[in-house]
């Protein structure tokens, strides 16, 4: 048995580039639509809104880490990575996978986040 944080369901996050005010803070909802877990690891995919529209999300998890791409079908490619925190929230960066200098933090905008056991 091993820990892993659980990403299924539907959740939002955050974004905000580096000396952005929270004003300005990006909303990206999440759809987890299938995931594996097991062994304090898995990987997951479902789907991203933002602004209107839909990009597809892919991703993996080991224990309280979590990584996902969002790719958009204007070609833009989000990188983020993050970790699950006691406190329920997943926080963590991202950056553009075309224009690496392009990055932000960010957060799920809810803390409903748990790690489970498998």
């Amino acid at each position: 048995m091993a820990l892993v944080v659980d990403p299924r369901g539907n959740w939002e996050i955050k974004q905000r580039r580096p000396g952005g005010r929270p004003e300005d803070d990006v909303a990206v909802r999440i759809s987890v639509v299938r995931s594996g877990l097991a062994k304090g690891a898995g990987t997951f995919d479902g789907s991203a809104l933002w602004d209107g529209r839909r990009g597809e999300l892919g991703g993996e998890v080991k224990g309280a880490t979590i990584r996902f791409t969002i790719k958009w079908p204007d070609g833009l490619v989000g990188e983020y990575r993050g970790y699950w925190f006691a406190d329920g929230y997943l926080r963590g960066h991202s950056q553009s996978a075309t224009n690496p200098a392009s990055t932000a933090e960010w957060w799920s905008a809810e803390n409903r986040f748990r790690q489970v056991d498998l």
